[in-house]
Protein backbone atom coordinates (compact mmCIF):
# COMPACT_ATOMS: atom_id res chain seq x y z
CA UNK A 1 0.00 0.00 0.00
CA UNK A 2 1.66 3.67 -1.09
CA UNK A 3 2.18 5.57 2.17
CA UNK A 4 -0.32 8.38 3.49
CA UNK A 5 1.32 12.30 2.07
CA UNK A 6 2.88 13.75 4.97
CA UNK A 7 2.15 17.32 3.47
CA UNK A 8 -1.26 19.32 3.23
CA UNK A 9 -1.81 19.27 -0.99
CA UNK A 10 -3.73 22.42 -0.79
CA UNK A 11 -1.06 24.02 0.68
CA UNK A 12 1.68 22.80 -1.31
CA UNK A 13 -0.18 24.04 -4.35
CA UNK A 14 -0.59 27.43 -3.00
CA UNK A 15 2.72 27.79 -2.35
CA UNK A 16 3.35 26.33 -6.43
CA UNK A 17 0.96 29.02 -7.21
CA UNK A 18 2.58 31.41 -5.26
CA UNK A 19 6.15 30.94 -6.75
CA UNK A 20 4.56 31.03 -10.44
CA UNK A 21 3.23 34.13 -9.69
CA UNK A 22 6.42 35.87 -8.66
CA UNK A 23 8.47 34.41 -11.47
CA UNK A 24 6.73 32.99 -14.03
CA UNK A 25 7.30 29.71 -15.89
CA UNK A 26 10.73 29.79 -17.19
CA UNK A 27 12.32 31.81 -14.50
CA UNK A 28 10.81 29.30 -11.86
CA UNK A 29 13.69 26.26 -11.02
CA UNK A 30 13.03 23.14 -9.63
CA UNK A 31 14.72 24.60 -6.33
CA UNK A 32 12.56 27.50 -6.60
CA UNK A 33 9.68 24.80 -6.28
CA UNK A 34 11.42 22.93 -3.16
CA UNK A 35 11.95 25.86 -1.47
CA UNK A 36 8.78 27.31 -1.70
CA UNK A 37 6.87 23.84 -0.80
CA UNK A 38 9.20 22.31 1.58
CA UNK A 39 9.34 19.30 -0.39
CA UNK A 40 11.80 17.50 -2.19
CA UNK A 41 11.63 16.65 -5.93
CA UNK A 42 11.00 12.83 -5.10
CA UNK A 43 7.66 14.05 -2.97
CA UNK A 44 6.98 16.96 -5.34
CA UNK A 45 6.96 15.31 -8.81
CA UNK A 46 5.46 12.05 -7.15
CA UNK A 47 2.54 13.59 -6.02
CA UNK A 48 1.69 16.21 -8.34
CA UNK A 49 4.41 15.47 -11.79
CA UNK A 50 6.99 17.22 -13.47
CA UNK A 51 7.05 21.60 -13.68
CA UNK A 52 4.51 21.43 -16.55
CA UNK A 53 2.20 19.44 -14.66
CA UNK A 54 2.45 21.67 -11.86
CA UNK A 55 2.36 24.45 -13.98
CA UNK A 56 -0.75 23.56 -15.13
CA UNK A 57 -2.27 22.90 -11.59
CA UNK A 58 -0.81 26.23 -10.84
CA UNK A 59 -3.20 27.53 -13.97
CA UNK A 60 -6.28 25.80 -13.04
CA UNK A 61 -6.44 27.48 -9.47
CA UNK A 62 -5.94 30.70 -10.65
CA UNK A 63 -8.95 30.21 -12.73
CA UNK A 64 -11.10 28.93 -10.19
CA UNK A 65 -9.62 31.47 -7.52
CA UNK A 66 -10.32 34.33 -9.81
CA UNK A 67 -14.46 33.57 -10.86
CA UNK A 68 -15.06 32.90 -7.07
CA UNK A 69 -13.75 36.62 -6.05
CA UNK A 70 -15.48 37.97 -8.88
CA UNK A 71 -18.59 36.31 -8.02
CA UNK A 72 -18.96 37.14 -4.77
CA UNK A 73 -17.91 40.63 -5.05
CA UNK A 74 -20.86 41.19 -7.75
CA UNK A 75 -23.06 39.84 -5.56
CA UNK A 76 -23.05 42.59 -2.81
CA UNK A 77 -25.69 45.61 -2.98
CA UNK A 78 -26.56 48.37 -4.71
CA UNK A 79 -25.97 49.25 -8.55
CA UNK A 80 -24.52 46.46 -10.66
CA UNK A 81 -22.29 48.85 -12.33
CA UNK A 82 -20.18 50.06 -9.43
CA UNK A 83 -19.75 46.35 -7.98
CA UNK A 84 -18.30 45.62 -10.60
CA UNK A 85 -16.36 48.62 -10.85
CA UNK A 86 -15.48 48.16 -7.15
CA UNK A 87 -14.59 44.66 -7.91
CA UNK A 88 -12.16 44.92 -10.60
CA UNK A 89 -10.29 47.89 -8.76
CA UNK A 90 -9.83 45.63 -5.97
CA UNK A 91 -8.60 42.99 -7.89
CA UNK A 92 -6.04 44.94 -9.89
CA UNK A 93 -5.26 47.60 -7.23
CA UNK A 94 -4.72 45.91 -3.59
CA UNK A 95 -1.51 44.94 -2.65
CA UNK A 96 -0.74 41.59 -2.03
CA UNK A 97 -4.35 39.80 -2.37
CA UNK A 98 -3.94 36.31 -3.16
CA UNK A 99 -7.05 37.17 -5.32
CA UNK A 100 -5.77 39.98 -7.34
CA UNK A 101 -5.64 39.75 -11.33
CA UNK A 102 -1.53 38.50 -10.99
CA UNK A 103 1.00 37.99 -13.49
CA UNK A 104 0.59 34.17 -13.92
CA UNK A 105 -1.89 34.49 -16.68
CA UNK A 106 -0.30 36.88 -18.35
CA UNK A 107 3.00 35.10 -18.39
CA UNK A 108 1.84 31.90 -19.15
CA UNK A 109 0.38 32.71 -22.17
CA UNK A 110 3.28 34.92 -23.32
CA UNK A 111 5.82 32.28 -22.26
CA UNK A 112 3.82 29.26 -23.20
CA UNK A 113 0.99 30.13 -25.06
CA UNK A 114 1.72 29.37 -28.94
CA UNK A 115 3.69 26.27 -28.19
CA UNK A 116 1.38 24.57 -25.37
CA UNK A 117 -1.99 23.87 -26.65
CA UNK A 118 -3.27 22.37 -22.98
CA UNK A 119 -1.55 26.50 -21.50
CA UNK A 120 -3.54 28.04 -24.72
CA UNK A 121 -6.65 26.19 -23.87
CA UNK A 122 -6.66 27.11 -19.92
CA UNK A 123 -5.61 30.63 -20.94
CA UNK A 124 -9.07 30.89 -23.11
CA UNK A 125 -11.08 28.97 -20.55
CA UNK A 126 -10.11 31.84 -17.90
CA UNK A 127 -10.41 34.98 -20.17
CA UNK A 128 -14.23 33.42 -21.40
CA UNK A 129 -15.08 32.72 -17.27
CA UNK A 130 -13.99 36.16 -16.47
CA UNK A 131 -15.92 37.37 -19.88
CA UNK A 132 -19.51 35.57 -18.92
CA UNK A 133 -19.09 36.98 -15.45
CA UNK A 134 -18.65 40.82 -16.63
CA UNK A 135 -20.70 40.30 -19.84
CA UNK A 136 -23.54 39.63 -17.16
CA UNK A 137 -22.78 42.58 -14.74
CA UNK A 138 -23.20 45.06 -17.31
CA UNK A 139 -26.36 43.83 -18.69
CA UNK A 140 -28.03 43.93 -15.21
CA UNK A 141 -26.40 47.64 -15.38
CA UNK A 142 -28.35 48.16 -18.75
CA UNK A 143 -31.12 46.85 -17.14
CA UNK A 144 -31.03 49.26 -14.38
CA UNK A 145 -30.52 52.16 -16.89
CA UNK A 146 -26.83 52.58 -16.05
CA UNK A 147 -25.58 51.77 -19.31
CA UNK A 148 -26.88 52.52 -22.74
CA UNK A 149 -29.27 50.00 -23.93
CA UNK A 150 -27.58 49.06 -27.40
CA UNK A 151 -24.17 48.43 -25.63
CA UNK A 152 -22.43 45.26 -26.87
CA UNK A 153 -21.95 44.09 -23.54
CA UNK A 154 -19.83 40.88 -25.01
CA UNK A 155 -17.21 43.31 -26.56
CA UNK A 156 -17.43 45.96 -23.58
CA UNK A 157 -16.48 43.09 -21.02
CA UNK A 158 -13.53 41.99 -23.53
CA UNK A 159 -12.42 45.54 -23.51
CA UNK A 160 -12.36 45.80 -19.68
CA UNK A 161 -10.43 42.53 -19.10
CA UNK A 162 -8.03 43.99 -22.01
CA UNK A 163 -7.96 46.99 -20.01
CA UNK A 164 -7.57 44.32 -16.52
CA UNK A 165 -4.82 42.71 -18.15
CA UNK A 166 -2.95 45.82 -19.52
CA UNK A 167 -1.97 47.49 -16.04
CA UNK A 168 -0.18 44.32 -14.94
CA UNK A 169 2.75 46.24 -17.80
CA UNK A 170 1.90 49.23 -16.56
CA UNK A 171 2.59 47.96 -12.74
CA UNK A 172 6.17 46.78 -13.87
CA UNK A 173 7.29 50.28 -15.15
CA UNK A 174 6.64 51.65 -11.55
CA UNK A 175 2.72 52.79 -11.58
CA UNK A 176 1.14 53.08 -8.47
CA UNK A 177 -1.45 50.57 -7.33
CA UNK A 178 -3.65 53.73 -6.77
CA UNK A 179 -3.42 54.63 -10.49
CA UNK A 180 -3.96 51.64 -11.67
CA UNK A 181 -7.31 51.68 -9.88
CA UNK A 182 -8.00 55.00 -10.67
CA UNK A 183 -7.49 53.56 -14.87
CA UNK A 184 -9.98 50.61 -14.41
CA UNK A 185 -12.20 52.57 -12.80
CA UNK A 186 -12.35 55.00 -15.12
CA UNK A 187 -12.62 52.45 -17.99
CA UNK A 188 -15.61 50.92 -16.18
CA UNK A 189 -17.20 54.33 -15.58
CA UNK A 190 -16.55 55.72 -19.15
CA UNK A 191 -18.66 52.92 -20.69
CA UNK A 192 -21.45 54.59 -22.75
CA UNK A 193 -24.90 55.82 -20.77
CA UNK A 194 -28.46 55.93 -22.00
CA UNK A 195 -29.13 59.14 -23.78
CA UNK A 196 -30.33 62.14 -22.07
CA UNK A 197 -33.72 63.35 -23.50
CA UNK A 198 -33.09 67.06 -24.88
CA UNK A 199 -34.72 69.64 -22.84
CA UNK A 200 -38.79 70.71 -23.84
CA UNK A 201 -38.44 74.03 -25.42
CA UNK A 202 -40.23 76.46 -23.26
Amino acid sequence: MPRPRSFDEDEVLAAVCAQFERSGYAATSLDDLMHATGLGKGSLYGAFGDKRRLFLRALDINRERQVRAICEGLRGDGPALRNLRDQLVRLVAKPGDKDRFGCMLVNGAAELGEEDPEVRERTRATFLALEGLVAGALDAAVTEGDLASDLDTTTAARLLLATVQGVELLRRSGLSDETIGEVVAAAVMNLPKPATPAPVAG
